[in-house]
C-alpha cells in the first residue's frame, strides 16, 4: 500500500499543476476580446497558400468559399500546389475554377510534402501576408477580412485562427468535436497569456517577412508533420511570443470535417503527436508531458482497485475533479463554437480521453502509417 500512498500523491501533485495550467488558459480564454470591426480600409497584400493532394472530393467546396470572399479580389491571390495527387484534382479544378486571381501549380518532381507544398507556394507568392488552409476546409465570406483586420491592428508575426469540426451528426463526431474545441481553446489561452503552444495550419497567417527571416522550415523539413507547430516555434524564439496571437472571431472560423471512423482519427492523432518528440520549446514540452503524465497516472489509478475494491474512489475523483478544472474553459469555448449542447459528453469525453492519449503517446513515436495514399514513418 506504500506503492499506491506515493502514487496517489504524484496524481495529486500532477492534478495541481493541471489545475494552475488550465485555469491559466481558461483566464486566457477570457481575456481575449473578439474584434470590433471599426470600417477600416483594408489593403494588405496576402496570398493564400493551399496544399493539395487527393481533394477532387473537397475542391469544389473549396473553390466556391475562396471565390465568394468579401476581400477585395485585387489584393489577395490563392495557389493551390499540386503534390503529385493520382486522382482527377487537377481535372476538377481546370472544369471548376473561375476566378482569375486562383492558380493550380505543380510541385516538382523532386519534391513531396505538405512542408515542400506550402514553401514552394510561398516562393511562388507576392502577398505580405501568408495565410494557409487545408483543401478539405470551408469558412465563411468574411474569413480573409477578419484577418487582414486583425493584422491591420496587431503587426502580429503570425496570427492563430479558430477551427471547428462541421460534422455532429454521430456521437463519436461529437466526441471529437469536443476534444477538438478543447485544444482550440488551449491554444488561445496560450497565446493570449504570451506563452503559446500550439497552431493549426487549417487556419494560420502569418508575414512573409518572418517567414523568411527564421529560413521557413530549415531544420524540421524531415518531420512529416508540423508544418505549422514548428513554424510557431521558430517565429517565436526569434520575435518572442508578443508577436504571436489568436484571432478570436466568430468570422474567423474554419471548418473542416471530423473523421469518420476510429482508424482515421487514430491516423491522424498518431500523426500530430509525431512530431511531439522534436519539439524544442520548453513550455510545449512541460504541457505534454504534463498532459500524458497526468492521463497515465489516471489510467493507473483503475489498477489500485484490484488491490483493494475501496480505492476505487481514487479514479473516480481523479476523473471527476479533471472534469471541474475543464469545464469552465470548454463552457466558454463551446458557447464561443455555438456547440454548447457537446458539454453533456463531458464526463465520456474525460474517460476516453485518457485511454485514447496514452496509447497516442506510447504508439505514434514507432511504425509507419498511412496519410494520403502515402506510407509515412
Amino acid at each position: 500500500m506504500v506503492v499506491v500512498s506515493i502514487l496517489s500523491l504524484l496524481l495529486i501533485l500532477l492534478l495541481i499543476l493541471y489545475t494552475k495550467l488550465i485555469g491559466t488558459y481558461t483566464l486566457g480564454w477570457q481575456l481575449l476580446q473578439e474584434p470590433k470591426t471599426d470600417g477600416q480600409k483594408l489593403n494588405v497584400r496576402l496570398s493564400v497558400i493551399i496544399a493539395a493532394r487527393n481533394e477532387e472530393i473537397n475542391l469544389n467546396g473549396l473553390l466556391k468559399a475562396l471565390e465568394l470572399q468579401s476581400y477585395p479580389k485585387g489584393l489577395y491571390d490563392v495557389i493551390i500546389v499540386n503534390d503529385h495527387s493520382d486522382d482527377n484534382t487537377v481535372a476538377v479544378f481546370e472544369n471548376t475554377s473561375k476566378s482569375s486571381n486562383i492558380c493550380l501549380i505543380q510541385l516538382p518532381e523532386d519534391l513531396s510534402g505538405k512542408k515542400a507544398a506550402i514553401n514552394y507556394g510561398i516562393q511562388q507568392s507576392k502577398g505580405e501576408l501568408i495565410i494557409t488552409t487545408d483543401a478539405d476546409c470551408d469558412f465563411n465570406k468574411d474569413w480573409l477580412a477578419s484577418i487582414v483586420s486583425f493584422y491591420q491592428h496587431s503587426q502580429s508575426k503570425m496570427i492563430i485562427g479558430p477551427v471547428a469540426f462541421t460534422k455532429q451528426d454521430t456521437f463519436f463526431s461529437k466526441l471529437q468535436s469536443l476534444e477538438f474545441i478543447s485544444l482550440i481553446a488551449s491554444t488561445a489561452g496560450a497565446a493570449a497569456t504570451r506563452r503559446p503552444i500550439m497552431c493549426n495550419g487549417a487556419n494560420l497567417a502569418f508575414q512573409r517577412k518572418a517567414f523568411d527571416s527564421v529560413n521557413g522550415y530549415e531544420g524540421v523539413e524531415k518531420n512529416a508533420s508540423g508544418d505549422d507547430v514548428f513554424l510557431m516555434h521558430k517565429i517565436k524564439s526569434i520575435y518572442g511570443s508578443n508577436h504571436i496571437n489568436f484571432l478570436k472571431a466568430k468570422e474567423a472560423i474554419v471548418y473542416t470535417d471530423a473523421k469518420n471512423s476510429l482508424k482515421e482519427f487514430i491516423t491522424q492523432r498518431k500523426r500530430w503527436a509525431s512530431k511531439a518528440t522534436n519539439y524544442t520549446d520548453k513550455h510545449t514540452q512541460y504541457v505534454s508531458w504534463l498532459v500524458f503524465l497526468l492521463n497515465f497516472m489516471l489510467i493507473l489509478s483503475f489498477g489500485f482497485i484490484v488491490l483493494d475494491s475501496k480505492l476505487v474512489f481514487i479514479p473516480l475523483a481523479s476523473l471527476a475533479l479533471k472534469a471541474i478544472i475543464d469545464y469552465k474553459i470548454l463552457s466558454l469555448s463551446t458557447a464561443f463554437f455555438n456547440r454548447k449542447h457537446l458539454m453533456s459528453l463531458l464526463l465520456v469525453e474525460e474517460l476516453l480521453y485518457s485511454f485514447y492519449v496514452c496509447y497516442i503517446a506510447f504508439t505514434a513515436p514507432f511504425g509507419k502509417y498511412k496519410w494520403k495514399g502515402r506510407r509515412v514513418s
